[in-house]
């Protein structure tokens, strides 16, 4: 309430704040979401962070309980160990990430948070934007803090698994440890579908924009659901791929990996359904109301 009455006494009366964007309100209105849902938010930190060293921790024991015959240089253990502890981040940073976007407007899941946060004085555009960050740039900036927390514990465990000296060094140093590393060159190969001769590293972006297109939809679920939104969307995303876009996926995943041509014209459609999806979350939330409507859908 204190930052209310804040930005009512900040507000010029005479302005209109339907259209107007104030850098000093919409600071407020994310430092005021912060401010109230940090316990929650540390809770879900802490549950991050206990996810990504479970990983660790079984990828370790995995390693550790590997027995091939004739044993393999110790290099083999560290890349594969390095291969899958990777493999695993990337696919927990947008699964997670999928969860936070379809919370972006968590804060209006019943009438009382709804009628707070709309009846702020602040324009809409200003409050999509501090939720928009918070379930992105915010959601990006605790994993990152929670893989180096895995790292400190990394070392702290080491000594309790059965591994070669090779694994006695800082993980996120290593160039192993980005996403573009060891993906230098092209490859060439025949599917059913024909021949294929494309560049890794573009083959690699294209998975990471197909991955994040599919979090923008998230997103849009989470504004226009309020409730079970992440449940909701998946249900949906899924009846639609069943009943209606199969055959058009079918064409798209026999086509996407041809050429370079083809990837890069696959990654720019993306981008722009993307941002598109992103756009499209705010008209959504823009015609948002106090009192719901007596039948919305679901």
């Amino acid at each position: 309430r204190k930052y209310s009455l804040y930005l009512t006494a900040k507000t010029d009366k005479r302005m209109n704040t339907t259209d107007t964007f104030s850098l000093s309100r919409f600071g407020w209105v994310l430092k005021r979401d912060l401010t109230e849902n940090w316990k929650l938010n540390l809770l879900r930190f802490v549950g991050l962070y206990a996810l990504i060293t479970m990983v660790l921790i079984v990828n370790l024991w995995w390693i550790s309980k590997l027995k091939v015959n004739p044993t393999p240089d110790s290099t083999f253990f560290f890349n594969t160990f390095y291969s899958n502890l990777m493999t695993f981040l990337i696919l927990l940073y947008f699964f997670i990430g999928y969860y936070c976007a379809s919370t972006i407007m968590e804060t209006m899941k019943n009438k009382a948070g709804r009628t707070t946060f709309l009846t702020l004085p602040t324009t809409m555009s200003e409050k999509f934007l501090a939720r928009f960050l918070i379930v992105t740039v915010g959601f990006s900036i605790a994993f990152i803090l929670a893989v180096l927390l895995m790292e400190m514990t990394y070392h702290l465990i080491l000594p309790l698994f059965d591994v070669p000296k090779d694994f006695n060094q800082i993980l996120i140093f290593s160039d192993k440890m980005w996403l573009f590393s060891d993906m230098e060159g092209t490859t060439s190969h025949s599917s059913y579908w024909g021949d294929n001769h494309y560049s890794i590293w573009l083959a690699q972006l294209l998975t990471i924009t197909e991955l994040a297109w599919i979090g923008s939809l998230f997103m849009i679920g989470g504004v226009y659901w309020k409730k079970k939104s992440l449940l909701k969307t998946l249900c949906l995303l899924v009846v639609i791929t069943i009943v209606g876009f199969n055959q058009l996926l079918a064409l798209y995943f026999r086509w996407r990996l041809r050429y370079d041509l083809n990837i890069i014209i696959s990654v720019s459609i993306l981008t722009f359904l993307i941002l598109f999806n992103w756009w499209l979350s705010y008209r959504i939330f823009k015609r948002s109301q106090v009192v719901k409507p007596k039948f919305g859908l679901l």
